[in-house]
């Protein structure tokens, strides 16, 4: 069956005309990057293609939910782009969205509420904004132009996160001012480029499923 008739099917399945069904297939591929495959056969798509056109005829018929199962696996960079702006326009509308993936930069990028699960434990859940912002983990991302690093010595508590040439991570700990870390590396040398960033969702699970381990080793 070629890619447009079948998402245009689904569309029928679903209790759209025949006119409506074919009007929203056309639309959806044109979103999706797939107008110049309506006569294509769906077997003949690659697997990227296929994924997309799988979403299409998910949407065809507009639901209120939906979800989806490992949406951006298989997908390049320009289809994950387009995936997830389709997604944010549905959620804009008032569509839920929901979707597992162990693409955990997306998922941060996308969600707003997340549940997190390690061998079967949720280990994380709630607001992606509150639990990035209560971890109490914060990294200074400095770009610094100096001989050494000996003005770090000024703070027992800050951990290296990396260091490749003038590029600095540091894990700034509860109760020390980054402006006081940037004011002494300013001292050092000249910053090209600095930041404060919270934790990514990576880092927090990451966490969060050792602090899941129990002490015998056993989840």
């Amino acid at each position: 069956m070629p890619a447009g008739g079948q998402v245009a099917h689904f569309g029928r399945l679903r209790g759209l005309s025949r006119r409506d069904a074919s009007s929203r297939a056309h639309a959806l591929l044109g979103e999706l990057g797939l107008e110049d495959r309506w006569g294509d056969r769906t077997d003949k798509l690659s697997g990227g293609m296929q994924q997309r056109l799988q979403l299409a005829t998910s949407l065809v018929h507009d639901p209120e939910v939906i979800v989806l199962d490992e949406p951006f696996a298989g997908l390049d960079p320009v289809a994950v782009a387009s995936l997830s702006e389709t997604l944010r326009l549905r959620a804009r509308d008032g569509r839920t969205v929901l979707f597992s993936s162990h693409q955990l930069d997306l998922v941060q990028d996308l969600c707003e509420d997340i549940a997190m699960v390690d061998h079967g434990r949720t280990v994380l859940l709630g607001s992606v904004a509150t639990l990035r912002a209560s971890s109490g983990r914060r990294q200074l991302r400095l770009h610094v132009e100096a001989p050494n690093r000996d003005w770090l010595l000024a703070f027992p508590g800050l951990t290296v996160v990396s260091d490749e040439a003038d590029d600095l991570r540091l894990a700034v700990p509860a109760g020390m001012d980054p402006l006081e870390v940037l004011d002494a590396a300013r001292a050092a040398g000249r910053v090209v480029d600095f930041g404060l960033d919270l934790p990514t969702l990576s880092q927090l699970f990451l966490a969060a499923a050792d602090r899941a381990v129990d002490p015998a080793g056993v989840r």
